[in-house]
Parts: structure tokens; sequence; C-alpha cells
């Protein structure tokens, strides 16, 4: 390398150092103690390139200090953004603002719970708001803490509020009228001829009434925040218990103080496997219910990938997707032969399980609906400074006959050995 070329170098280097440490004074200044950490972190690199610059061409060199001038651009860039935002969070409404007004019908309770004037805290879960994140707070060293808790996954959509509703008052079961098969039948006969009897017949049945309930403790500390404890009450609890309850309405044994599910073997009509598309599979269960058992075919279940699976289809020649024939999509809803389908995870994945029913075939009763209730009379409450979280709800599920539901299965069909 020629004198003349090592002065360009030297000259060029210099420049860039300069214009490097007057735009570190520039952040500097603004933001002090983190822009000269990353002044310093600047000025280190471009003493790098000095000392690598022996037997270097000026193309090296120049990439290298365009390197260091880009990187001082978007630190300063950067910066500008930060305090941008920060300003722009002070005006958002924090989650615990928000969450306050959530318990505002609670406030005088809460507040005599904390204080340990009161034994427990019932509180009469509302529906589930949205969850927003709380004010994000930066600071000099460009770490951003962000309010709020993010949730293990919840169900989408429950089956136990899809199927028909209704409250009862106290007792341990429910009784309830219901039309059984009957013999004989009216016929057309001759005059003067003897008439055919039938029969109409009645049959008093009955469910139990069942308690879901589980509970789980935390410490009193968790409590002096109680906005953030009341936001957990609210999303994670109720999703646990309602998992359990779906559980329940579609394959509950009706034995060890569970309720009698729809799927459960005598309430429901098992649709036999065999080799056909999924989707010829649902339109056979809507006929199965209306055509054999004339029942109203008016909601189905799915598991996702069974649901999603429909839009995969392909028309013949072209290619393009479509769905298939019979099925639509509206407003966010599938229909298959204008019935329409939900997707939820609580149907069996391993065995493929779907289901299409007549809603009112079934009722899931409440006697005392879900509520969260908190206690700290406990001797190791008392001693640990604990406080018990009890979720806890009473419900019947009458199901007013077995040919109400068909449950299918997306599984591929086997043939019997030898068959």
């Amino acid at each position: 390398m020629t004198e003349e070329e090592k002065k360009a170098q030297e000259e060029a280097l210099a420049l860039v150092s300069k214009t490097a440490k007057e735009e570190a004074e520039k952040v500097a200044k603004t933001f002090e103690e983190a822009g000269d950490a990353k002044v310093k972190s600047l000025q280190e690199q471009l003493d790098e390139v000095k000392k690598s610059q022996e037997g270097a061409i000026n193309e090296v060199v120049a990439k290298e200090i365009k390197v260091v001038q880009d990187r001082i651009d978007r630190l300063s860039a950067d910066y500008k953004k930060r305090s941008q935002i920060q300003e722009q969070h002070k005006q958002l409404e924090t989650v615990e603002s928000l969450i306050a007004k959530a318990v505002e019908e609670n406030h005088d309770n809460v507040e005599k719970f904390i204080r340990k004037e009161s034994k427990s805290l019932v509180l009469e879960l509302k529906a589930v708001g949205d969850i927003s994140t709380g004010s994000v707070d930066g600071d000099n060293y460009g770490r951003i803490t962000q309010g709020g808790i993010h949730y293990l996954q919840n169900r989408k959509a429950y089956v136990s509020d899809l199927i028909a509703q209704g409250t009862i008052g106290p007792g341990n079961d429910y009784y309830f009228m219901r039309e059984i098969s009957g013999e004989g039948a009216i016929a057309p006969h001759q005059e003067g001829g003897l008439k055919s009897q039938f029969d109409l017949r009645l049959e008093e049945a009955n469910t139990p009434v069942e308690t879901i309930a589980g509970w789980t403790r935390a410490t009193r500390k968790a409590m002096q925040n109680i906005p953030g404890f009341m936001s957990w009450l609210q999303v994670r609890i109720p999703d646990l218990f309602k998992k359990v309850l779906d559980y329940n309405v579609l394959y509950g044994t009706g034995t060890n103080n569970e309720l009698k599910g729809i799927l459960h073997a005598d309430n429901h009509i098992a649709q036999a496997n065999y080799a056909a598309p999924f989707v010829e599979k649902l339109m056979d269960a809507i006929t199965l219910l209306e055509d054999d058992h004339e029942r109203d075919a008016n909601i189905g279940f799915l598991r996702p990938i069974q649901y999603n699976s429909l839009f995969k289809n392909k028309a013949d020649g072209s290619g393009e997707y479509d769905l298939p024939a019979g099925v639509t999509f509206v407003n966010g809803v599938l229909y298959v032969l204008g019935v329409p389908f939900y997707k939820t995870t609580a149907l069996n994945k391993t065995n493929g399980d779907f289901v299409v029913g007549d809603r009112n075939g079934a009722q899931l009763l409440t006697q005392n609906p879900m509520r969260i209730e908190l206690f700290d009379q406990d001797r190791d409450n008392v001693i640990r400074n604990l406080v018990t979280v009890r979720v806890e709800g009473e419900y019947a599920l009458p199901l007013y006959g077995n040919d109400f539901f068909v449950k299918g299965t997306s599984l591929p069909f086997t043939p019997p050995v030898g068959g």
C-alpha cells in the first residue's frame, strides 16, 4: 500500500470517527447513560477498524465505515421511536384500571377481605371480558417491561355453552316425563269392524344433580395487587372448570358423581364407520338423524382438524380449492346441508369423534352457577398466610331420548380381517 493510499484511509477513518462521536454526543445528551453505553461500543468498533487497516484496500475500509455509520443512524432513529412510544403509553389505560372497573361491584367486600375484616369472599363470575396489555415502561438501558400475564391456551368454544340451557331449584335429583315407544297402531278399517288398539307410553325419568368443584391456594402476598389477582381468577380458573364440564356433558359415565353424557353408550346413535370421504360421513349422519329417527338436525361439533379439512377440498380438473357441494361458510359459521357446525377441542381426537344432533334433546340445567370463593379460615392458611380459592357449580343433564344425537368418526375405515 502506497503512502498516498494510507493517508487517504486515515483521513477517511478520522472523518468517520469524528462523525460517530458527534452522533454519540447528540444521543447521550438526550438519553444519558444509555447513549453513553452505545457510543462507547461504537467507538470500540471504530478503534478495531483502525487496527485492521494495515494491508487493507480502500473498498474494505469504506465497507467497514459504512457499517458503523449505519449502526449510529439506526441507534438515533431507535431512540427517537422509543421516546414516541413511551409518550403514547402514558395516554393508555392500564390493565389495573380496566380490571378495577370489572370488580367495582365487589370493591367493598374485597377491601374487607384483604384487611381480614371478613372471613370469606364470594364472587359470582360474569362474562369474561377482553384482556388488554397494561402500560409499557422503558428505562434508560433499553429494557421494556410489559404488564399483564400471558395465559396458557384456552378452549375457544365450549359444548356446555352451545346445547340447550336451563335453571333448577334446590334438590338432589331432577325428574321429568318422556315418551317411549308404545304398542299397536292406528289403521284403516271397514265400517263396523273392530278398530285397532294402540297405546301411547310415558315414563318418569330422573337424573342426579352433580357438583363439579376444585380448589387451590395462593399466598396473601398475591392478594396485595387485587386487580391482577382478579384477572387471573376470571380467565384461567373458569376455563379449567368448563373443560371438565364439557367432558361431563359429552363423555360423563353417570358414575362416581359424573353427569351421564350425551355420548354415553345408551344416550346416542352410533354411526358405523365405512369407507367414504369425511364430508359424506357428515351428510350421512345428518340423514340418519332426520330420516331414520325423524329428529331435527340443528347443531354439529367437530375437532378443529376435521373442521379445517373441509376447506382443503380441491375441484376436479382445475385443482382450485372450493368447498364441497352442500357445504357453505356464512358469517364465520360452517354449514353442512344447512346444519351449523362448531369446532371444539372437547371431542376425543384419538377416536376421531364428531357429533350431529338436535340440541333440544339434552339440556344442561344449572342449580348453582360456577362461582369462585376465597377463604382464609384454615389453620395452615393462618400460619402460612395463604388464601384458599375454591371453584364450584352444580348441574344436571337430562337427556330426553336416546336418538337425538349421532356420533361418527373421521378415522379411516379398516375392513375386518377376512371381510
